[in-house]
């Protein structure tokens, strides 16, 4: 076990990239669209901690058994390595393709290791702008951090969120 504390606005915790909590059918595609909304809601508000491997009653699970799943994404022609490296560039691939290379840009990884199970901490540092997530037939959707969870915003609440932004940045410079 870890001990991170309850999820909140700055942290958030999913048990594998391919691997929904309650599923034990591989789908990676939903679950780096999950991952990306996590990020991309960490960017857009005060940054965060993904802690990818732990589960949400802080038990590690582990990644390894993530790893032959890598190149299972019929939409990803890349060809991952089965370790850590591999890990590393297939969350990197999705956000640069769903959220942009200055979104995934501002990512940091940090792989651990406890009892024998690997686990990995990605670091995300609020964004200038905000990050905006390609959802397929939905366009793409911006996603903020509220009260623990990813939380999609819209219409009149987009409008208020960039100005806010804008006039923070403007604030600054």
């Amino acid at each position: 076990r870890i001990i991170l504390g309850p999820e909140d606005t700055k942290l958030e915790r999913k048990s594998s990239i391919v691997f929904t909590a309650s599923d034990s059918e591989p789908n990676i595609q939903d679950q780096m669209l999950v991952i990306c909304k996590v990020l991309a809601a960490f960017m857009n508000k005060e940054g965060g901690c993904l802690v990818i491997g732990v589960t949400d009653n802080d038990e590690i699970r582990g990644i390894e058994d993530d790893y032959p799943y890598l190149n299972s994404d019929p939409d990803d022609d890349f060809t991952y390595q089965l370790n850590d490296d591999g890990y590393r560039l297939k969350i990197l691939h999705d956000v640069n393709y769903r959220c942009g290379s200055l979104a995934a840009s501002t990512l940091r990884f940090d792989f651990k290791e406890k009892d024998n199970k690997r686990y990995l901490k990605i670091n995300v540092t609020k964004a200038e702008r905000p990050v905006w997530v390609r959802e397929g037939s939905k366009g793409s959707v911006l996603y903020i951090r509220q009260d623990g969870r990813c939380k999609p915003i819209y219409g009149e609440d987009i409008t208020n969120y960039i100005t806010s932004k804008m006039h923070a940045s403007m604030m600054k410079g």
